[in-house]
Parts: structure tokens; sequence; C-alpha cells
């Protein structure tokens, strides 16, 4: 028997097909438009995600910008078409950490940087190296720490050396305590405390290197061991090279020129900076802070409680102020470094006066005693150099490091080394010496 269908019930199945495909259409036509949705979302976010990324990198640009150009520090939030910027500065030691983080439309970026200062690295392994023109210790003067001559070591009755001797150039050593062991090629009415390398040694000295005694050596006392017919010590070459200079005079000349002399009569940050004339701090009680490395072409004069330093921001590391002229210290000048471990003061000349003549082979006019360096109070945290002239120390004087051509002690003076000098890292300054070391996104 065959069934038949009625119109209604043929209606009702095309209506339902119907239905059936219209649903699917909008399934598929919403599910579509989900994902054109979600993609244009992601496409958004991705795009809005790049905005903080660049906005990020852009407040990372500015900050690197001020810090290497000395500039102030930004405060506050940074606003840039549409993102809100958050900067912020760590500095440890020599490094200075950069966050630059970006929000825009909820979209957080973070960039690091990393900056450290560049520096030279100067080893000054004694706490006196002198030139050709030698030592010259007056009664009961004493370098403590080890010295190494090219030119001889005269000394006066109590003259002490506690460290190592080392005279080079086939020079002697004459009148003088040494605490540890001496070489030169001639040793002449010595008290030698440790060992003995010679060519030429007298009875006296000779007599004591077997016999030492508690007046002059510390426990325990043993007899020292001699060499007769030891080699001369080798000539050593000054720590630091003309290069060095020429680099440091650079980098002052770099942050502009002073015509004329300078005088500071305020408490005052300054560097890196070129002084055509004098630098004079003769007003009671002030302060230099060196920001970077300061190039004096003529003469600086340091007294009455001034205070000469290196800035804070200097780190462990190490600034320079440099002289063509004469450097002369008096009435309680006083120095440092920044203030951190191994950090110190560099006062360095040029200038070529050894104390035989008033005026140097160029023509300039020499300081006090002909020399180029002139000390009259206690000085320590500062390397004064002058490896072309003599440095002359007053009676009591108390400093950190010399090297000089020529070195001479009034009574009582005296050179105390830091173990900190082996060494020290100078740095052209704050702004001036920086290097990117890492640029990277962070989480």
């Amino acid at each position: 028997m065959i069934k038949k269908y009625g119109l209604n019930e043929f209606g009702f199945a095309a209506l339902l097909a119907l239905f059936m495909v219209t649903g699917m259409v909008l399934i598929v036509t919403f599910s579509v438009s989900a994902i054109i949705l979600t993609r244009t979302q992601v496409s958004k976010n991705l795009i809005f995600s790049a905005q903080s990324y660049y906005s990020a990198e852009s407040g990372a640009e500015d900050a690197v910008l001020r810090k290497l150009k000395n500039y102030d520090l930004p405060s506050g939030v940074l606003n840039l078409d549409g993102a809100s910027i958050n900067q912020s500065f760590s500095t440890v030691g020599s490094v200075t950490t950069i966050d630059s983080v970006s929000t825009y439309l909820n979209n957080v970026r973070k960039t690091r940087v990393r900056l450290t200062i560049t520096a030279d690295i100067v080893s000054f392994h004694y706490g006196v190296q002198i030139g050709e023109g030698g030592l010259e210790m007056s009664n009961n003067s004493t370098i403590d720490g080890n010295i190494y001559s090219n030119g001889k070591i005269q000394g006066d009755s109590g003259a002490k050396i506690t460290g190592d001797a080392y005279v080079a150039g086939g020079n002697k050593i004459k009148n003088v305590t040494v605490g540890l062991s001496a070489r030169a090629n001639t040793i002449e009415n010595s008290k030698i405390c440790g060992d003995a390398y010679y060519q030429t040694i007298d009875a006296s000295s000779l007599n004591f290197l077997n016999a030492p005694t508690k007046t002059f050596c510390s426990d325990p006392l043993t007899p020292g061991a001699a060499y007769p017919g030891s080699s001369d010590p080798d000539i050593l070459p000054e720590p630091i090279s003309a290069s060095n200079i020429a680099d440091w005079k650079a980098d002052a000349v770099s942050g502009g020129t002073i015509s004329g002399n300078y005088n500071v009569a305020n408490n005052i940050s300054l560097g890196p900076k070129e002084i055509t004339g004098n630098l004079v701090m003769t007003s009671n009680n002030k302060t230099l802070s060196v920001a970077g490395t300061l190039y004096v072409r003529g003469n600086i004069d340091i007294s009455n409680g001034s205070a000469v330093q290196c800035l804070a921001s200097y780190g462990e590391n190490s600034c320079v102020v440099l002289a063509d002229g004469w450097i002369h210290v008096s009435n309680n000048g006083t120095f440092s470094g920044s203030g951190a471990a191994g950090s110190f003061l560099m006062m360095l000349t040029t200038l070529q006066c050894d104390g035989t003549s008033a005026t140097s082979p160029d023509g300039k006019a020499c300081g006090d005693h002909n020399g180029a360096v002139d000390i009259h109070n206690q000085a320590t945290g500062v390397i004064f150099y002058a490896s072309r002239g003599m440095i002359n120390l007053h009676n009591g004087v108390d400093i950190t490091e010399a090297t000089a051509h020529k070195l001479r002690l009034d009574n009582l003076a005296s050179v105390t080394y830091n173990q900190g000098l082996v060494n020290a890292s100078f740095s052209s300054g704050p702004g001036a010496g920086w290097q990117i070391d890492n640029w990277n996104e962070t989480e």
C-alpha cells in the first residue's frame, strides 16, 4: 500500500530544511565574524603592543641621552602619543641601569639599558715611583711602602723605606733604612732588614745585613742574604703614557673652554672643562667637585681649607685634574675621591721643572723650590704625578702616592701607600665616559 503525503507535510519539511540551512548559515556567519573580530582585536593588540614597545624604546633613548650629556634626569610620567612612560635609574659603582616602562591601552612593555663608565686602568705598584732625578729624604722622613727609582736614593738621619727599594740605572742607595729587601748597583751606609742585591756594598751596610737590630728592623730579626754581582734593576717606564695624557686633555676640551683664570669663590661642580689660565682656590673653605676631567693650561693654587674631590657619581672610578704649570698646596687644602672604595683624585702636571732652574726648558715659570709640585700639608686620598718635574713635600706632610722625575721629602714628611692603587681606574667623568653595555627588552 502506497502512503500519500499531503501538501502540508511537504511544506513543513521544506520549512524545516530552510530553518536548518539558515541556522547553519548563521552559525557559519557568526563563527567567521567571531574569528574576524578576534583576529581584528589581536591585530589591534599587536599594534597597541608595538606602540607601547616603541614608546618604551623612546623613553630609554631619552634617558640614555640625558645620562650621557649629564642633563637633568626626568621626574614623573612622560606622555608620548597616548602612552605613559615611567623611567627609573639605579647606579651601583660604575654601572647605571635604566628602566623605561611604557603603558599604552593596557599594553605594557619594558626596556632596560645598562651603562658602564669607560676608564683607563693605571697600575701604581709602588708608593713612590721616581725617574732619573732620584729621591732625597731628609731627617726622619718615611716611604711607607715600596719604591722604584730610576735615579739614586739619598737619605739623611732616620730616613726609612718600610718596603722594598729598587734602584735602577746603575745608581746607589745611601744613608737609608730599608724594611725589606734592597736592589741597587751600590749600597752605601744603609741598613737593609731583608736581603741585598748589589754590585758593590760597603762594610757598614754588609755588617748590618748580617746582624740587623730591633732599633731599625721589625721582628723576627734574621740575617739578610747577600747577593753580590746581581744585575741592576731595569729602568721602569712611567705608569701613565703620553697618549693617556693627550686623551684626558681632549676629554676636558670636549666639555668646553673657560678663558683666563678661574677662581673658585663658591662650592661648585665643574667638568669636563679646559681652563686657559690658572685655577685659583684660595677662598676660605670652598669645595670643587670634579664632574669631568679638568685641564688647566696654567697653574693650580689650593689653600685656606679649600677642597677638591671627585663627584660622587664617579663611584669606584677616579678623576683627573691636569695642569701644564705648577701645583701648589698649602694651608689645609684637602683632597678625596668619590667616597667609594678604590676612588682617588689625581693631580697631574706636565711641567718640566726638576729643582735646578727657575724656568722650564720651554720657558714656563717653575714653582716653589724650582719644582713642579709643592705640598705644605696633609694630602691623603690624592695621587700627585709630575713625571717631568720635582715634587717637594714640606715638614710633616703625608700623601698617598707620588710619581715624579724627582722627589724631595723634608723632615718628617712621608708617603703612605694605599693598596687600592694597584689597579686604579681613571675615568673622564660621568657622562663623558659612559658606554652602552647592554640594551634589551625585559619582562
